[in-house]
């Protein structure tokens, strides 16, 4: 997976990272929580059947509680005032775009690449990777929807 390459992990990993860049990435990653836990609600007001809406619920709950833990340590009041880097403004785009427009069932498929990539934090260690009882739930609900054809490999 190319993001263990990126250079943000590898200087983690080696010790090398610079602080203003490991600053860069903890606000950039506290503004797209922030982000998603939004496209995750409206996923969550549209979805119509009960547990996949519980849990896209709980899942905004997680990603506030962690957007919002952050904002409090980098002293950030208004995330939507904090531009994103490119690649990561797409993808928030990509996810918000889904949660509006798509069956819900789309929404978790959108951020399985956030759930499997996710290894710098405790929160994302304890819940999405792929050993963990929510990313099982989640590519569960994923699987489900493929094999009950509510869901198109071919889409996104």
């Amino acid at each position: 997976m190319n993001a263990f390459r990126s250079n943000f992990v590898q200087g983690v990993k080696n010790g090398i990272l610079h602080p203003t860049s490991f600053g860069a990435y903890m606000v950039q990653d506290s503004v797209y929580c922030q982000r998603v836990a939004d496209a995750l609600e409206v996923a969550a007001e549209r979805e119509k059947y009960d547990p996949l809406k519980s849990f896209l619920g709980q899942l905004q709950n997680e990603y506030e509680g962690y957007y919002m833990d952050l904002f409090e340590k980098w002293h950030i009041n208004d995330g939507k005032a904090i531009g994103l880097g490119e690649a990561c403004q797409e993808y928030v785009k990509t996810v918000a775009e889904v949660a509006e427009k798509d069956d819900a069932y789309y929404m978790l498929v959108a951020l399985i690449p956030c759930h499997c990539a996710g290894a710098y934090t405790d929160w994302i260690n304890s819940n999405f990777v792929s050993t963990s009882e929510e990313y099982r739930k989640l590519e569960n609900l994923v699987n489900a929807a493929l094999a009950e054809k509510k869901i198109k490999k071919e889409k996104h």
